[in-house]
């Protein structure tokens, strides 16, 4: 998913949960607390709802290639 480094997973919420749908039983994804039951999560770790997603890239993978 191509989503702009300035962006906040917020404003990505609806994209991302859509590309997910197919993955979860139909009574869940559409259920009024589909939202408010969404984390996202890297290497076990939740990330910031409060951050752009290029920091929070930056903060867990860096610049080197040493993943």
């Amino acid at each position: 998913m191509m989503i702009p480094r300035l962006n906040y997973l917020t404003i990505c919420l609806e994209k991302i949960k859509a590309f997910f749908d197919e993955y979860v039983p139909a009574d869940l994804a559409e259920s009024p607390e589909a939202f408010s039951d969404m984390w996202m999560e890297f290497d076990r770790q939740p990330l910031k709802w409060d951050q752009p997603i290029g920091v929070q890239f930056d903060a867990h993978v860096g610049l080197g290639n040493d993943r």
